[in-house]
């Protein structure tokens, strides 16, 4: 594999090719080590390594409330209020970080006339 750092990626990734624009640079990449892989204005795949000090979730865009919490449902069938910091989002979806675990959490997706730590809910059956 060839490695070097991106310098810049493209916003939106072309939804009839799926492809999106990565600048990327890549030292001695036409060196003659590399002859016979890599072409001037060649398509390739990229493996995008992302690290994070701190644990991310994916959750439903959707579930953030005043975009700095979202409900969680516990198996008591009561929410429970858990702080987020939004990271990105896109395509509906949001990527979180939260000094609470999210993992295995259920997420109320429904906005309730009220919301208090605690409350009981009925959770309809997933279709």
């Amino acid at each position: 594999s060839i490695i070097g750092p991106i310098n810049r990626i493209s916003p939106v990734v072309d939804a009839t090719s799926r492809t999106g624009v990565i600048i990327a640079e890549f030292e001695n990449v036409f060196s003659q080590e590399n002859v016979g892989r890599v072409f001037g204005d060649d398509f390739m795949t990229v493996e995008i390594e992302a690290k994070s000090d701190e644990p991310l979730w994916q959750v439903p865009y959707g579930a953030i409330r005043k975009s700095a919490f979202i409900w969680t449902v516990s198996n008591e069938n009561k929410i429970h209020r858990k702080d987020v910091t939004v990271q990105w989002t896109g395509d509906g979806m949001a990527l979180v970080s939260s000094q609470q675990p999210l993992v295995g959490e259920r997420i109320l997706m429904t906005f309730l006339p009220e919301e208090i730590e605690g409350k009981f809910v009925r959770i309809s059956e997933s279709r």
